[in-house]
C-alpha cells in the first residue's frame, strides 16, 4: 500500500469509528436537542442520527477494501457490502426504527402515544433549558407528567 492508500485507510477508519461513537452516544440519550430540530425530512438532524451506525460500519468496510490488493474477489465483495450498508442509511432515515431510538424517546412514545407531538413541541419551545434539565429518567417522567397535565391528559 502506498502513502496515499494509507491516508485513505486512516481517514476511513477515523470516520467509521467517529460515526459509531456518535451513534452510540445518540442511542444512549445524548444529543436530545437534535431530535427536536425541525427540517426537511431527510436532512433534519433527527433523521441524520439514524445514519451514524450504517455510515460507520460502511466506512470501516471500505477502509478494509483499501488494504486488499487489486482484483481480488474479497475486495469486490467487501466494497459492494460496504456500499450497500451505507445505502441502507437512506432506508433507516425514512423508517426510523424503534431499536435505533434513544430510551427517552421510546419511553415517551410508549407512555404518551397520543401526546408525543405536543410533548416534543413543548420541548422545542423550552429550547436548551429542556435538554439540560432532563438528566435522568425521573426528570423525564416528571416533565412529561407536568406537560400532560397542562394539556388535560391523564
Amino acid at each position: 500500500m502506498n502513502a496515499e492508500g494509507a491516508y485513505v485507510f486512516l481517514g476511513l477508519m477515523l470516520v467509521g469509528v467517529f460515526l459509531l461513537y456518535m451513534g452510540t452516544m445518540a442511542l444512549r440519550g445524548h444529543f436530545k436537542g437534535l431530535y427536536l430540530i425541525k427540517g426537511i425530512p431527510l436532512a433534519a438532524p433527527a433523521s441524520v442520527i439514524y445514519t451514524f451506525f450504517p455510515g460507520g460500519i460502511g466506512a470501516l468496510m471500505l477502509a478494509v477494501v483499501v488494504v486488499i490488493p487489486n482484483m481480488q474477489i474479497g475486495r469486490i465483495i467487501i466494497f459492494v457490502g460496504g456500499s450497500l450498508v451505507m445505502l441502507s442509511a437512506l432506508v433507516l432515515m425514512l423508517w426510523k426504527p424503534r431499536w435505533l431510538k434513544p430510551r427517552w424517546l421510546r419511553w415517551l412514545e410508549d407512555n404518551y402515544p397520543s401526546l408525543i407531538n405536543t410533548l416534543l413541541e413543548e420541548a422545542r419551545q423550552a429550547g436548551r433549558a429542556w435538554e439540560t434539565g432532563i438528566k435522568t429518567q425521573e426528570d423525564l417522567e416528571e416533565w412529561a407528567k407536568r406537560t400532560a397535565a397542562k394539556y388535560g391528559y391523564q
